[in-house]
């Protein structure tokens, strides 16, 4: 960690593809035209890549979810390093969250099918059939306990959604 730190003290203020970048393993496509390339990572800050390549083989060979990930990419066809790079990127995705939000790591993720999650809340966008979903507006309440203020107000409000009028004009 303290390696990673070092070389990458910009851990835990940058979103996931900034900081996949500027490590080195955002992939790039090589598309031109109606042709579609490979997809490849270049760039990025190489003494931290090495650094990270190391911790990811560890972790695949240690921790359940990324085997499983590994695994999975393997049996798609996918070579090693290709499969170990992707590994690497989550690895990094998942310290740089950490830091960011302050919680320690945990062996197992939140949400075991992280594909059926994105296609939930896209379905719940409302730009997949059904009609549209009810609209959150956040309310302007501040908790703090140990005699601070404290409010009992909800923090998601449901905003009414707006009503077609009569003639099909907008107004």
């Amino acid at each position: 960690m303290a390696n990673l730190l070092a070389y990458l003290p910009e851990l835990g203020h940058l979103d996931r593809r900034q900081i996949a970048a500027l490590v080195g393993v955002a992939p790039y496509n090589a598309d031109s035209g109606p042709k579609k390339g490979l997809r490849r990572i270049s760039g990025g800050r190489s003494a931290i890549r090495r650094v990270l390549y190391m911790a990811a083989w560890s972790v695949v060979r240690h921790q359940a979810d990324f085997k499983r990930r590994y695994e999975d990419l393997r049996q798609r066809g996918k070579p090693a390093k290709v499969a170990l790079i992707a590994c690497l990127r989550v690895l990094l995705i998942r310290l740089n969250a950490m830091l960011r939000d302050g919680t320690p790591w945990r062996s197992e993720p939140a949400r075991e099918d992280s594909c059926s999650y994105k296609h939930e809340r896209y379905r719940r966008s409302g730009r997949i059939g059904g009609p549209p979903w009810p609209r959150y507006e956040p309310t302007q309440t501040r908790s703090v306990e140990n005699g601070a203020a404290f409010s009992t107000e909800p923090l998601l409000q449901l905003a009414p959604s707006p009503q077609p009028s009569p003639t099909g004009r907008r107004s």
